[in-house]
């Protein structure tokens, strides 16, 4: 219909009905209310906030805070002007849009998500202070993590990934990538000596070769596979023959040997490193 007459008729009825019986009539005319709190967001925030709280629409109560803080924040952001009053008012609007979306069992997702969203943001403000760089605010919780690792606050990732109850396989992926990107070979070499990783060997190996990692690099990390053919090949791969003939040797298995063996010169280094291997294991291939 016309939305200038809406409007018109909205405030007609607005100056002559109290609060609620205005409410009532158009809670359940869907284009005037829409326009009514349309109008209000633009022009009259604390009136949409006075009609949602008395009454009690705490869900939209909770998405009208949440709407307000983000605007107030982006602005003061952009401007450099009282962000972090801004951030400190966001969060504490996301805190409360948290417990308000919590009355209701159908958002119990908006919940979550509302408190775990302030609290990403109030370690974010944290991390930029006590780092002197505005990095991390307006960072999803994976980038945040990632930059903590790029700057080399490896502690302070690890307090990110028990506050979010992030996954070990995720934090592991996470740090892998990030290390293989910077090319951070002595921390990649340095993690994977950690403990038993979550997600296998195979990614550190794709990831590190994806991004170039030296041979002595790979060789490394090869190095901490449980023997098996793939660990033979993958040295291999990256010119290590002498240590894929050792792995072979030790699995007996010949036909793998015999292959490995023949891909290098038998005069050359490894050629004669594999030769004495081979005699050493010569009962192993009986």
């Amino acid at each position: 219909g016309d939305t200038d007459l809406v409007y018109l008729v909205l405030f007609h009825t607005y100056k002559r009905r109290s609060l609620q019986d205005f409410w009532a009539i158009i809670s359940t005319r869907a284009l005037a209310r829409n326009l009514f709190i349309k109008f209000c967001k633009a022009r009259e925030p604390d009136l949409l906030e006075t009609v949602l709280t008395v009454k009690h629409q705490v869900t939209e109560l909770a998405e009208w805070h949440v709407e307000r803080s983000l605007h107030a924040y982006v602005a003061a952001y952009r401007t450099h002007a009282q962000a972090d009053a801004a951030l400190l008012k966001l969060t504490t609007s996301l805190s409360d849009a948290g417990s308000k979306y919590g009355m209701s069992r159908e958002h119990a997702f908006h919940a979550r998500a509302a408190t775990e969203f302030a609290q990403l943001r109030r370690e974010q403000a944290r991390l930029e202070r006590e780092s002197g760089q505005r990095l991390f605010v307006g960072l999803s919780l994976m980038a945040t993590i990632a930059t903590c690792i790029r700057l080399g606050h490896h502690k302070a990732a690890h307090a990110l990934k028990k506050i979010f109850n992030v996954t070990d396989k995720r934090f592991y992926w996470i740090k892998v990538l990030t290390l293989c990107e910077q090319h951070a070979w002595p921390a990649l070499d340095e993690f994977s000596m950690e403990r038993k990783s979550p997600i296998g060997w195979e990614p550190f190996l794709q990831l590190a070769k994806q991004h170039g990692a030296p041979n002595d690099v790979m060789a490394r990390l090869i190095h901490r596979m449980p023997d098996s053919a793939s660990k033979a090949e993958a040295f291999s791969s990256v010119d290590h023959a002498r240590e894929a003939a050792e792995v072979a040797a030790k699995l007996r298995d010949s036909d793998l040997f015999a292959r490995i063996q023949g891909a290098v010169a038998p005069n050359s280094p490894a050629g004669l490193a594999i030769a004495q291997l081979q005699e050493r294991f010569r009962t192993s291939f009986r």
